[in-house]
């Protein structure tokens, strides 16, 4: 009975030694309050499975043009563009670019430089180039107030209080 005891307690010192070494108490502690969920508005999700209803063709460019943004349905301050998963599997076209306060970046891809130079000029000859059929403006997200001027370029096919969908007319 002591020897079952005596192997029963090294078992679990060994075992509590190797835990230790492949998790150490940072990487344990770590993980606190890093993640949290987010419930994503409705609306994103509605007007997902209507575009794939309709078997949705075209290819939707997404605004604002930031990789990294703050949206009012984030818990987080700054969230990699999540439009990507929402919209999955609609064809999106949405930034590789970083834009912060501090940090800006160029993306050498060069649909990303056309997006930009359309945003510059709101040139709607550059969007056909590229074969753009509509654009998504998430509202809340980031600086959505300065893409006002989308309503000159284009029609709002959908208006939400989440987002607006705008169809081109070619």
């Amino acid at each position: 009975r002591l020897r079952h005891m005596l192997y029963t307690s090294y078992l679990f010192l060994v075992i509590s030694l190797i835990v230790l070494l492949i998790w150490s108490p940072w990487a344990i502690l770590g993980y606190r309050w890093q993640l949290k969920t987010t419930i994503f508005p409705s609306a994103y999700e509605t007007l997902r499975n209507e575009l794939r209803e309709k078997e949705y063709r075209g290819t939707v460019l997404v605004l604002p043009w930031h990789m990294y943004l703050q949206c009012r349905f984030t818990p987080m301050a700054r969230v990699l563009n999540p439009i990507g998963g929402m919209l999955a599997p609609i064809p999106l076209i949405f930034p590789d670019n970083i834009e912060m306060e501090w940090l800006s970046t160029n993306s050498v891809n060069p649909t990303s430089q056309k997006i930009t130079q359309f945003l510059e000029t709101h040139d709607r000859v550059i969007l056909d180039a590229i074969g753009v059929d509509n654009i998504l403006l998430m509202k809340h997200c980031a600086d959505a107030v300065r893409y006002s001027w989308l309503r000159n370029v284009c029609d709002a096919k959908r208006e939400t209080e989440e987002y607006v969908f705008y169809e081109r007319s070619r």
